[in-house]
């Protein structure tokens, strides 16, 4: 009798526990994340707590406006932008090109008739003819490398300089073990070329108030994410790299001294995710939300949906305490609510047809690729060259 009512008690208490927990609001999408061995571990977090941490948010009302403008550049650009492996253009026009449609920031602000700064970014000009020289000369006098042992496969390194470049430039078959998969290095090398150049007067971006994570800083915040989990009270984001991070001291070679909230309202990285791909993706501090744009989404499932939340946790869970401890509370009001995610759809993000180039490459066309990566190996070595190895 006794075991009965014992039951009973338990069936009323998860009855009551069910009806606390929040309706999804209206169009969240609510994902089962699959418990890991490692969440074992964990301290035991609230049904309802668990529930809102898995909800991913739907894309904005107004990103329909964004599509427009996307269609617009990207069909101006497949008409006009041919880069030739050398990464040169393929056709010269009789005058500069203009975009149409496009306003001071080159990419998403539309304004009729109005012709872009000079100094908008476009990561699709042909590449400097001075600068690509300077790679050349640079490479140039890099000593080669030893052959490898006899019956041993040749391994490159991106912490070597001459694989560093060479992985960059060189024009290999598609598919190819070979083909010069990009390393850590090298996507790091070029977000600290997108630091510099968001450093300069005028900014080449479409507002002053953005900043890239340091490259090697989000590893760390990453991996703190284990500790975070068991003990999220016990963290500490102050005297430390997370307030200089905040405060944009990070990354030591070149900071900006661009405080988030003062000067900052836009974040902008890469995530590498499954052990393979990596995905771009947007905070906007002010608003509260975090975008992820994959250029391989492939087959939109609920697991692979809640897969993907899962990787950006330590980016959604992890923010409101890193910005509580370092944001003075007259410009934002201390608050634990989790960042919003939304992953943009297949309409939103430009698609690639191969498996390969998925990070600051994405939505690049195929033909155009290599041309690009020698580009990016001749910005890089112009803004200062490989980190990795300079350090």
């Amino acid at each position: 009798m006794n075991e009965e009512l014992a039951e009973l008690k338990n069936q009323e208490a998860d009855n009551e526990k069910r009806k606390n927990i929040t309706t999804p609001r209206a169009n969240v999408k609510r994902c089962k994340v699959e418990d890991s061995l490692e969440d074992s571990e964990f301290a035991v977090m609230t049904d309802e707590l668990l529930a809102e941490e898995n909800e991913i948010f739907p894309e904005s009302p107004m990103a329909s406006q964004e599509l427009i403008r996307s269609a617009i550049v990207k069909e101006y650009r497949e008409k006009t932008v041919k880069l030739s492996p050398q990464g040169f253009a393929l056709s010269e026009g009789s005058s500069r090109p203009v975009f149409p449609y496009i306003g001071d920031n080159g990419t998403t602000c539309m304004r009729n008739n109005v012709e872009p700064s000079s100094a908008i970014y476009d990561p699709l000009a042909p590449v400097d003819p001075i600068v690509l020289d300077k790679l050349m000369q640079h490479i140039s006098r890099i000593p080669p490398k030893p052959p490898a042992p006899a019956k041993k496969r040749v391994v490159r390194s991106a912490a070597r300089e001459g694989d560093f470049y060479s992985i960059l430039i060189l024009e290999r078959p598609w598919p190819h073990n070979q083909y010069g998969w990009l390393f850590d290095d090298h996507i790091s090398a070029y977000i600290n070329v997108l630091i510099k150049r968001s450093m300069r007067d005028p900014t080449p971006f479409w507002t002053k108030r953005i900043a890239f994570i340091d490259p090697w800083f989000l590893k760390k915040w990453v991996d703190d994410y284990k500790q975070f989990k068991i003990k999220p009270n016990m963290m500490k984001f102050t005297g430390n790299g997370y307030e200089n991070l905040v405060h944009g001291k990070l990354p030591c070679n070149f900071q900006t001294n661009l405080k988030w909230y003062e000067h900052v309202d836009h974040l902008y990285r890469c995530l590498p995710t499954g052990g393979n791909h990596w995905v771009a993706f947007h905070v906007d501090l002010k608003k509260v939300k975090v975008d992820c744009y994959d250029s391989i989404i492939g087959e939109v499932t609920t697991k692979s949906a809640s897969k993907m939340l899962e990787e950006f946790k330590p980016i959604t869970l992890m923010l409101p305490d890193i910005l509580n401890q370092n944001i003075p509370a007259n410009l934002r009001t201390p608050s634990r609510k989790k960042f919003a995610f939304r992953r943009m759809s297949k309409r939103y993000t430009p698609q690639n047809t191969q498996i390969g180039d998925c990070g600051v490459f994405a939505g690049i066309n195929d033909k155009n690729i290599q041309g690009l990566r020698l580009k990016m190996a001749a910005e890089i070595l112009d803004e200062g060259g490989n980190r990795a190895e300079n350090n």
